[in-house]
């Protein structure tokens, strides 16, 4: 049986997909009102092309937030689990900000297609999170310090050393 939080995550996480949805048919078809309309003759296979890309970037990314939001219900329709609430951290945070510059960026090429650019700003934040996060404590990591060992542990190693180095005869 659900508790009422997770009635409360269904219902705050359907009013975040709306309007995400809204905001992005919104600005979709306000590009095309406008590149299409007043800047038709700017508005070759180049620009297609990028709005096409842009467009699949912004299709993932929201269909990756519904996956998130997706609730679960058991057999007899009861629901189980609310989902990921969408508006906490994570993965989700990462989701929006493409959607946001994918949207900044469709609003910049209604003028011209240089607005793309602000795309790239996604690959050089990942370079970014790569080398700080993976890369830089890999390469950078201090060298493993000798453990500090008390003395009767460091006589029985210096013990067992000695022993190793004397030679070990036969005797009949």
């Amino acid at each position: 049986m659900a508790n009422s939080s997770n009635k409360k995550t269904v219902e705050k996480n359907r009013g975040v997909l709306s309007v995400h949805l809204y905001i992005i048919l919104g600005f979709n078809i306000l590009f095309l009102i406008v590149r299409g309309g007043i800047y038709f003759d700017s508005f070759g296979g180049w620009s297609l092309a990028l709005y096409c890309l842009t467009a699949l970037l912004l299709s993932f990314c929201y269909n990756s937030l519904r996956g998130f939001a997706r609730p679960t219900y058991n057999l007899s329709g009861q629901l189980v689990d609310g989902g990921h609430d969408l508006t906490s951290g994570g993965m989700v945070e990462y989701y929006k900000d493409v959607i946001y510059l994918s949207l900044l960026a469709i609003t910049l090429a209604m003028k011209s297609d240089l607005g793309y650019l602000v795309l790239l700003i996604i690959p050089l934040f990942a370079l970014v999170k790569l080398w700080t996060l993976v890369l830089a404590p890999w390469i950078f990591a201090a060298p493993p310090e000798d453990e500090v060992m008390d003395e009767k542990t460091r006589k029985r190693m210096e013990k067992k050393q000695r022993q190793a180095q004397q030679p070990r005869y036969r005797s009949r």
